[in-house]
């Protein structure tokens, strides 16, 4: 079976990554070792979209960063050209892992929906967290896609770097103080310059969630503040805490 994971950014990709490397026993695959039948990837030039492969016996799973939410619709994309090409190994499964932000979960499957119709993918609704099972025909080929929409978090508004912070705090009261720090010290930087078309700094929405777990990294990780990001997102154990289990449960289920 060949699954892909379109998720928003780098440190989705990496966090996802090794969830399914730590947890699931997937194994890195270089591009260089895949089979022909495999198919080509889109062009990967300039920052986005960066792809990772995995394998797991015969299984692959592909994880695509778009970049941006407003680039997701290009995981669907890739799926469509992928699929029309090469119908011998076609992607059957496809997750779609995005931050919430401030937008109801609602709202979030909506633009999935609209995303997908885009290129030919005909869904009515769809459920979070839930195999949401349609049938995609190519030539003469006719097969079911199942679309597993995760919106992150479940409960509240946020991204996953919420539910990574979160992870940091919660073993015990003196990590739940340096998360707290961290998230004050932004939210005074925020509150001195309100308006974010003039500050200098944290002008995205996304950013301040970012500053706050990089704040909190530098904290009980001082060590690697100095190393590339990926390293710097991968101090942590992340894939052994609970709130990420929970979130990426559709994961150990379907992968």
């Amino acid at each position: 079976m060949r699954s892909l994971i379109v998720c928003e950014g780098k440190t989705d990709l990496y966090v996802i990554q090794r969830y399914l490397e730590k947890i699931l026993n997937w194994k890195y695959v270089d591009k260089s070792a895949l089979p022909d039948r495999y198919g080509g990837f889109p062009d990967e030039s300039g920052e986005n979209p960066k792809f990772e492969t995995c394998k797991k016996g015969d299984d692959y799973v592909d994880i695509c960063a778009a970049g941006t939410i407003e680039r997701m619709d290009e995981g669907f994309g890739f799926l469509y050209r992928l699929n029309q090409q090469n119908l011998n190994f076609p992607v059957t499964q496809i997750f779609i892992i995005i931050d919430r932000d401030k937008r109801e979960i609602e709202d979030r499957l909506k633009k999935i929906i609209t995303d997908a119709r885009r290129y030919g993918v005909q869904i009515n609704k769809l459920q979070n967290e839930k195999s949401n099972k349609f049938e995609l025909t190519f030539g003469v080929e006719t097969y079911l896609l199942n679309v597993i929409p995760i919106i992150i978090p479940f409960d509240e508004y946020g991204s996953l770097e919420t539910l990574l912070l979160k992870s940091i705090g919660g073993k015990n009261d003196e990590k739940k103080y340096v998360t707290s720090l961290a998230e004050n010290y932004v939210e005074s930087y925020i509150d001195m310059y309100p308006d974010k078309k003039k500050r200098l700094y944290l002008k995205k929405d996304k950013l301040p969630a970012k500053a706050k777990l990089s704040a909190a990294i530098s904290i009980t990780h001082p060590d690697r503040t100095a190393v590339p990001f990926r390293e710097l997102v991968m101090s942590h154990n992340w894939e052994e805490h609970k709130l990420i289990k929970e979130h990426f449960k559709m994961l150990n289920e379907l992968l």
